[in-house]
């Protein structure tokens, strides 16, 4: 009776690819689905008649780093508090004027598939 025996081995191409890929499955496996709440309106200028996208983001996360940010998983001007979000949205809808505290422009390109 013979067997046949195979060894695996692992050379300096496959562990690093085999601890990234651990990493990715813990991530997938560690995920939970919350829903996110995300505010945003229009405001026209009168004197000139453009429009400009306006989004609520708090003074906290508009100065946490973009690292943190993705490693929390949320935007800028996204809460995971429904609560907070609404209030926000009261507010709006209360209120006859508003105040800029900030403008931030980017120009964003998206890349072809």
């Amino acid at each position: 009776e013979s067997r046949e025996f195979r060894m695996i081995t692992w050379g300096p191409c496959q562990s690093p690819t085999l601890w990234f890929v651990c990493q990715r499955y813990k991530k997938v496996s560690s995920f939970e689905c919350r829903t996110v709440f995300r505010i945003t309106c229009s405001a026209k200028d009168e004197s000139t008649g453009k429009r400009y996208k306006l989004q609520w983001a708090t003074q906290e996360k508009m100065q946490m780093p973009p690292d943190a940010l993705k490693e929390a998983g949320i935007e800028p001007g996204e809460s995971f508090d429904e609560a907070a979000a609404r209030a926000v949205v009261q507010n709006i809808r209360r209120g006859t004027a508003a105040v800029v505290e900030s403008i931030h422009e980017r120009d964003h390109e998206r890349q072809a598939p």
